[in-house]
């Protein structure tokens, strides 16, 4: 049995959101998503808190197949009378018709569907796209009224690459992507669909809220992804070499998973109608000191080939953003990186255990 990480997560999380509880009362809620990383923090953390203070809610889980929700879900909500299933999916043209007769009776929608990682996008790329553009417009359209939410995922990447001088990105960055690169079609497929929303937020006066997160990390974090930090654990864990295939120069951020979390409900409840926020760790660090910083906790090696690299996605220098807004109303990154790989790490012991 693995160990729960949710536990401990949660309680950190549920000292800065006094006011989620009561912003969900009553909520008919429908989320995609929920078998994702943060997608899966989100439906436990709701359940879990509808426990713990006894508020009234529904909740509707999009997925493509009910099997994949127990690999997700603590086994304690598995019964809940206040989860339902609609068994759909999303990245199919059919997924349409089927929202269409469900009609407008959802108060918060959480979109949070999408491939993300290079390896997920490019093996679906019709799917990315419909996704993030037309599935945005036929969700919208299940909202129950003006006072309801729709909350989009979208991301960093869709900022593009910009001079050194130009980070940390803020949020009216216009964005530098190359829409005629194939590889571009999961960032501007994002970028798409925050236009549409944005614009059926201004015809129809409902209210949305756009994120934009970074790379986020922390247990139940999928080993298979293709991302560097997973890659490094597990070739660390595993073979006890970290393989670094370029130079190492790259600067990333990473945000731990229960600050990311904190994020995403303190811009639900108190980000304005129609705002943007950015998302993410505000520490930078570049790949081959991420390497050197999992080595020294794993007592690996770290081997750097130097190589040109072929990437699936978009090569970043770095993705540093301003996150000014998001700690305007009251957010703040607390977990640094050294700490966040710790419980990480743990589940990536005992996940190349018991696989």
């Amino acid at each position: 049995m693995m160990n729960n990480f949710y536990e401990k997560i949660f309680l950190c999380v549920d000292k800065d959101l006094n006011d989620l509880p009561l912003f969900l009362e009553d909520k008919n809620i429908f989320i995609t998503g929920s078998t994702g990383f943060i997608g899966g923090y989100i439906l436990n953390y709701l359940c879990w808190i509808k426990t713990k203070y006894s508020f009234d809610c529904k909740i509707t889980l999009a997925l493509r197949s009910k099997s994949n929700l127990h690999k997700i879900l603590l086994p304690k909500y598995h019964k809940s009378s206040f989860l339902e299933i609609l068994t759909i999916d999303l990245m199919n043209k059919e997924a349409i018709s089927a929202l269409n007769n469900i009609g407008c009776k959802y108060d918060l929608i959480l979109h949070a569907a999408s491939p993300s990682s290079g390896k997920a996008y490019s093996n679906n790329k019709n799917g990315t796209m419909f996704i993030n553009t037309l599935i945005v417009d036929s969700l919208f359209k299940i909202l129950k009224n003006k006072q309801s939410t729709f909350m989009y995922f979208s991301t960093s990447g869709i900022y593009g690459i910009h001079n050194d001088d130009k980070y940390p990105l803020k949020e009216e960055t216009i964005s530098r992507l190359n829409h005629l690169d194939s590889k571009n079609i999961y960032l501007m497929s994002k970028l798409t669909g925050e236009t549409i929303l944005n614009t059926l937020s201004e015809i129809y006066e409902k209210r949305i809220v756009i994120l934009r997160p970074s790379i986020n990390y922390g247990p139940y974090l999928n080993p298979k992804d293709g991302r560097a930090l997973s890659d490094f654990l597990v070739n660390a864990l595993k073979k006890s070499v970290i393989t670094i295939k370029s130079k190492g120069k790259s600067m990333r951020n990473y945000c731990f998973i229960s600050d990311t979390l904190s994020g995403i409900f303190i811009a639900l409840v108190r980000g304005e109608k129609y705002k943007i926020y950015n998302l993410a760790h505000d520490k930078e660090i570049s790949i081959i000191d991420l390497a050197d910083l999992i080595s020294k906790k794993t007592n690996s090696k770290v081997e750097v080939l130097n190589q040109e690299g072929n990437h699936l996605g978009l090569d970043f220098n770095r993705t540093l953003m301003n996150c000014e807004k998001l700690k305007s109303i009251g957010w703040n990154a607390k977990v640094s990186l050294e700490d966040g790989l710790e419980p990480t790490i743990k589940y990536f012991e005992e996940y190349l255990e018991s696989n």
